[in-house]
């Protein structure tokens, strides 16, 4: 009876407006996950010493976002975000993940963002912005 109950519950929620934003974000969110961990410049950052390296396109990270929200995002630009994230020890410079990163087979031209995070801390160690050559165009500050 309670699996009943529960199986009705989800059916309930899953069917509200607000359910189904969930639902759809879950999904695009493992599909972004998967392919953010198989993208091209991945390993190279993993093999880096990056135990959690994604590589994310930005647009596909802002229709996600923008499925909780009501606008008012920055327009953070096209191309791809490399994220570098551990638990412990030290973790690589965005400079030498960029590098890393510059050494990928079939990676997308352009821009690129790199993120350096230790997991569980509020602020990211860097957070840059790169030319498709590895030029460093500064700091990268999604909250503006």
């Amino acid at each position: 009876m309670a699996g009943l109950i529960g199986v009705f519950a989800l059916w309930r929620a899953a069917s509200s407006e607000e359910g189904q934003k969930v639902m759809k974000a879950i999904g695009k969110g493992a599909q972004l996950a998967a392919r953010g961990i198989n993208g091209p410049g991945a390993q190279e950052v993993r093999d880096l010493g990056c135990p959690e390296a994604f590589v994310l396109d930005m647009n596909e990270m802002m229709e996600l976002v923008d499925l909780f929200t009501d606008g008012g995002l920055k327009d953070v630009g096209t191309g791809v975000m490399v994220m570098c994230q551990g638990s412990f020890g030290e973790l690589p410079s965005c400079d030498e993940v960029a590098k890393a990163y510059l050494t990928a087979k079939g990676r997308p031209p352009g821009d690129f963002v790199v993120m350096v995070k230790t997991k569980n801390q509020k602020k990211e160690q860097c957070t840059r912005r790169y030319s498709e050559t590895g030029e460093d165009l500064g700091e990268f500050d999604q909250k503006k």
